[in-house]
């Protein structure tokens, strides 16, 4: 398999503990480290996820949502987490009507994005079943948005929709398949988390930053409330 052209749409790698699948074989190989390693699949998940982060933001990020379902082998019921970000204090649906809002715009209006609960739920995946330290975990995503990663044909395609979105010192609408893409903000936000957990994420530069950009959206309570919650599973 090519490291810049995967071939398959899935990347599943082994250990003898178990297996990793994923949209990334980087990703895919990040997490069998772990299982490697003596981690979790908690751990290993968490890692996957992370390299994800880096190298598939565009499919979702730090910026987006996760949800995770644990099962155990001695029977024991699965546990379910809901880490999907919850609108700011802010957030005004009735005003938004009144405007005449029958759908947000997808590129220009803040205020349809809500708090992203990715980093709490990596941090409450970890705290309840991880055994790797954190900075372990996501080790191999800070290595590759510091080193660089070969940006896949799927990723090369979505860096083309960023054409008059934004300046981005990461891609660019031309970057091609293959070329290396090294993302140093990316890098810096995981290894504050990796040192402080996640108030240094939502606490810090980024909380700020995000709560300057939502003018009166969000606010430092919001983003100091965790966005995942340990939930009763869906059965049948």
């Amino acid at each position: 398999m090519s490291r810049s052209r995967p071939q398959v749409p899935f990347a599943t790698r082994y250990a003898r503990s178990g297996m990793v699948c994923s949209v990334d074989h980087l990703a895919s190989e990040a997490g069998v480290s772990l299982l490697r390693a003596g981690g979790s699949a908690a751990d290993a998940a968490v890692a996957a996820s992370a390299v994800l982060a880096v190298t598939t933001q565009h499919m979702c990020g730090m910026g987006g949502d996760l949800w995770a379902l644990v099962h155990h082998t001695d029977g024991e019921a699965p546990a379910a987490l809901n880490a999907s970000g919850r609108a700011g204090s802010g957030a005004d649906p009735d005003g938004l009507r009144a405007e005449g809002r029958t759908r947000m715009r997808f590129r220009s209006d803040i205020r349809s994005v809500p708090i992203p609960g990715c980093v709490d739920g990596w941090v409450s995946l970890h705290e309840r079943f991880g055994r790797a330290p954190l900075a372990e975990v996501l080790a191999p995503a800070i290595d590759l948005a510091s080193g660089g990663f070969p940006l896949s044909p799927h990723g090369a395609t979505a860096t083309s929709l960023l054409d008059g979105v934004a300046n981005s010192e990461d891609y660019s609408p031309q970057s091609q398949p293959g070329d290396l893409i090294a993302r140093s903000g990316a890098g810096t936000a995981l290894r504050e988390i990796a040192d402080g957990g996640r108030e240094a994420y939502y606490e810090g530069d980024f909380g700020r930053d995000l709560i300057e950009l939502g003018s009166g959206e969000y606010t430092a309570a919001d983003l100091a409330r965790s966005q995942a919650d340990w939930v009763t599973p869906l059965s049948t």
